[in-house]
């Protein structure tokens, strides 16, 4: 029963650790602009606040890496 559950708790990491990582990031973010973003405006900021502590995943540096990410993720979805 214990086994058939580590799936889960290792989702439950890894969501953990993405949250913590964004609330830092944009707590950085907020610093700097006392104004509304947009949503594209706070993805690139969050991106270079990521990038600049060497926190971003490699899919996230290009536009063309992150199609190539995407694409495979949609072919796997697929498969199963």
């Amino acid at each position: 029963m214990e086994d058939s559950f580590s799936w889960f708790r290792d989702l439950v990491n890894i969501i953990c650790t993405h949250l913590e990582l964004f609330r830092a990031a944009h707590s950085k973010i907020g610093k700097h602009h006392t104004g509304p973003l947009t949503i594209e405006s706070r993805d690139m900021e969050l991106k270079i606040v990521l990038a600049a502590e060497n926190k971003l995943h490699p899919a996230l540096f290009s536009a063309e890496a992150e199609h190539k990410v995407f694409s495979i993720s949609c072919l796997y979805a697929c498969i199963e």
